[in-house]
């Protein structure tokens, strides 16, 4: 069974995301813009277990139901990821996260509630920045979809989107030139570090305590 479940897995993982996944490890700098959901990266148990069940519920046809194990296995598997942040010379993730994210209620209270309470204990790692765009953005917001950016050893950056059945691993140069700029245009505009580790603590009693 848990040869199966292993096999399920990984013919699960989002085409083009395991491409993704062997230059997330060895990336030196990792940025990523997030208007739907918590960066995997960033990802509580309960946030990710909620997302993972509704996804396999909505996307699986009835007819390849999960089998016994599965779902714990793709959690342990997305939150296994973050475990490069920890690392001897560990990567450093500059995140930003619209602020719709942090009221959307995934999982419901006490999901969010541990969600929120994850990023503030993530936020005090020293090579983890995390940024809120607010809604005052609006149309001025440079990265109007989710976009990941990963700096290699030598220097060179590939960019990281996704549509709903796929993903796309970038090279172009100027294709990711541009997305770079985009993405610092983004930081300057969003809250600074501390101004969003005050929202996120503020949504957090108002809305989950």
């Amino acid at each position: 069974m848990q040869q199966y479940v292993e096999k399920r897995l990984e013919a699960a993982i989002l085409l083009g995301f395991g491409d993704y996944l062997a230059e997330e490890v060895k990336a030196v700098e990792i940025r990523c813009n997030q208007g739907d959901f918590v960066p995997g990266l960033l990802q509580a148990p309960r946030y990710a277990r909620a997302l993972l069940a509704a996804g396999m519920h909505t996307v699986v046809p009835a007819a390849d139901a999960p089998v016994v194990g599965e779902l714990e296995a793709r959690t342990a598997f997305r939150l296994g990821r973050a475990d490069i942040l920890a690392r001897e010379n560990p990567p450093f993730l500059w995140a930003i996260i619209e602020e719709a994210v942090l009221l959307r209620p995934i999982g419901g209270r006490e999901a969010m509630r541990e969600q929120l309470d994850h990023l503030l204990a993530i936020a005090d790692l020293p090579n983890v920045s995390i940024q809120v765009a607010p809604f005052a953005l609006a149309e001025h917001n440079p990265l109007l979809f989710n976009l990941n950016l990963l700096t290699r050893p030598d220097g060179s950056v590939l960019g990281y989107t996704e549509s709903l059945y796929s993903g796309t691993l970038v090279k172009e140069r100027a294709v990711v030139d541009g997305w770079m700029r985009s993405f610092t245009h983004l930081q300057v505009g969003a809250l600074s570090k501390l101004e969003s580790r005050e929202l996120i603590r503020r949504i957090r009693e108002e809305r989950y305590a």
